[in-house]
């Protein structure tokens, strides 16, 4: 198993990210949760419900590689294929929904680079095998 983050258009396709034509170096803290929302019920427990999500988180990314991610996601969403860290340290390959923020352009720093940069993927579904 490769131990990178990744992007594709196809589950044949996904690149690592710094072997992308502009290589995306910045750092990411990621997240991933086994549902969508949770909701606490009457014990007061919690449930999860809906299909897998995950975060990409990028304190400070360079215009140029925040413009290489957005290729993927021209607009505020698009289908795609990921490989990222689950909770239990293992990395797996997903097809999913690409979240663009829709406070992008808040985010700037020095002209050059943009602060805060959190990517979100929903409906998740791993490929096995993967």
């Amino acid at each position: 198993m490769y131990l990178y983050f990744g992007i594709g258009s196809t589950a044949g396709a996904i690149t690592e990210l710094t072997a992308l034509s502009t290589p995306v170096v910045a750092g990411i803290v990621s997240d991933y949760l086994p549902y969508q929302i949770s909701k606490v019920m009457g014990d007061l427990s919690k449930q999860g419900y809906g299909p897998p999500s995950a975060t990409w988180t990028f304190a400070i990314i360079g215009v140029e590689e925040r413009n290489e991610l957005k290729t993927f996601c021209p607009d505020a969403s698009a289908q795609v294929y990921i490989h990222t860290k689950k909770n239990d340290d293992t990395w797996a390959q997903f097809s999913c929904t690409m979240n663009w923020p829709d406070d992008d352009a808040k985010n700037r720093f020095a002209g050059q680079n943009r602060t805060n940069l959190v990517l979100t993927f929903t409906n998740l579904v791993e490929i096995i095998g993967s």
